[in-house]
């Protein structure tokens, strides 16, 4: 715990969530299972009464998410807002957009949150952060932007981090990336920040990014604290925690935080080795696997692995499986094949890791250096022209205004027209 630097008022109270996701399943249950879940928190943040709620990053998990969700989405924080309670938020590196088309910025222009990613660009280059101050109990919080593949990372390194430090009264620092101290072993290969990158003197750090919850007092800086996602959002995270939730933070005279678990349906997830198994043995093996469930309306998984003693995996009778679970009334069935295989196949089968954000940093990673290009950081360039092109045609756009358009970001993204770095933070939605 904590002592708490002095503020108009000792004693508040606030939310800490990230990763939202709101609109990352494909499957219509699962979207309305996540948005749920979203939409809990933000009751439970009424019903506790907390002074503001901090998003820190990732709350949708597209920038122009679907229309049902986003409606259920802004009437429940207009809910919010309506009886008093202040949001503030940071963009995630999904709500992140190239063509500056995110709907976090119709959202803030609405009123119902405040994004405290914000700075000045200095004549030397350096950017001093601007503190957002919650009037109804003097704090101060400020933060900085997520991106794809840690791009954020220019931004630290060029932050005036002495006068963020020197700034009084009980300060937040909210920021979307990994830290490479902290970082699971399972996420030992994606990009991170180090520690030392994080101004000093705060007195709760409130990170997202990092599915995975996690909370440590560190010298010199504070309460440096994860909630994880507020519900997973791919099968590997639904098989591994089987529920999401955030943090609720109280502030009298020390510092608690405690962990408010988000757990809307059951999940029973299945994990069976078919080694050496035929097509129908298997089928039967995981038949008796099921009927020992109870799979009224849960979530079931089923990943299956091992190398089969004959036949392919397409061979065994997985439709009778998802009409047993279906007619027991389960929420919905999903499985998971990539660790299976069959003899004939074994040296060829491939298993695919991760969303199609970490596989295309997979890809990026494996063919580095294959091509010789004129540039110091020849992944943050391929990612950020990645990004630049992954813009659909606007409705009622001409093909030609749509490639000058492509061609123009990618022109910026190559500084070939000479962008300023004023220019360039505008662009990315940092500076005011």
């Amino acid at each position: 715990m904590n002592p708490v630097k002095s503020s108009k008022s000792l004693k508040f109270k606030f939310a800490h969530l990230a990763d939202c996701h709101l609109d990352s399943w494909r499957e219509p249950e699962l979207k309305k299972v996540s948005l749920n879940a979203f939409l809990e928190a933000l009751d439970i943040c009424m019903d506790e009464n907390v002074d503001f709620i901090l998003i820190a990053g990732d709350l949708f998990h597209v920038a122009s998410p679907d229309i049902d969700i986003l409606r259920s989405a802004v009437l429940k924080l207009k809910e919010v807002r309506d009886k008093g309670i202040r949001i503030y938020v940071i963009p995630g590196s999904h709500d992140f957009s190239y063509s500056e088309k995110t709907m976090l910025k119709v959202l803030e222009a609405a009123g119902l949150f405040v994004n405290v990613s914000r700075g000045d660009v200095g004549e030397d280059g350096k950017i001093r952060l601007k503190f957002t101050v919650d009037d109804a109990t003097g704090v101060k919080i400020t933060g900085l932007l997520g991106r794809s593949g840690a791009l954020e990372r220019e931004y630290y390194e060029n932050m005036d981090r002495e006068s963020a430090r020197k700034e009084e009264g009980f300060k937040i620092f909210m920021f979307h990336s990994a830290i490479d101290e902290y970082k699971p072993d399972f996420l030992k290969d994606i990009s991170a920040l180090q520690l030392s990158f994080l101004p000093k003197g705060f007195d709760y750090y409130a990170g997202g990014h990092v599915h995975e919850r996690f909370e440590r007092d560190e010298k010199g800086y504070g309460k440096i604290a994860y909630p994880g996602a507020l519900y997973p959002v791919k099968f590997d995270e639904l098989e591994k925690y089987k529920a999401g939730g955030f943090f609720i933070v109280e502030s009298d005279n020390v510092l608690k935080s405690r962990f408010v678990k988000i757990e809307s349906h059951k999940v029973v997830a299945l994990n069976l080795s078919l080694d050496g198994l035929g097509a129908e043995k298997a089928k039967d093996k995981i038949m008796d696997a099921l009927k020992g469930e109870m799979l009224m309306d849960a979530i079931v998984l089923l990943r299956l692995r091992g190398v089969l003693g004959s036949g392919k995996p397409t061979d065994i009778d997985m439709n009778s499986v998802a009409e047993y679970v279906k007619n027991e009334g389960a929420l919905i069935f999903k499985r998971s094949t990539t660790k299976l295989s069959s003899k004939e196949f074994e040296e060829i089968n491939i298993e695919v890791k991760g969303d199609i954000r970490q596989i295309e940093e997979d890809l990026i990673n494996e063919h580095m250096g294959k091509i010789k290009i004129e540039s110091k950081d020849e992944k943050k360039l391929t990612v950020e022209l990645m990004g630049s092109f992954d813009s659909p045609k606007d409705e009622g756009e001409t093909v030609d205004h749509y490639s000058e358009r492509m061609l123009n970001g990618a022109k910026k993204v190559l500084r070939i027209e000479g962008v300023t770095t004023k220019e360039y933070s505008k662009r990315h939605d940092f500076l005011d």
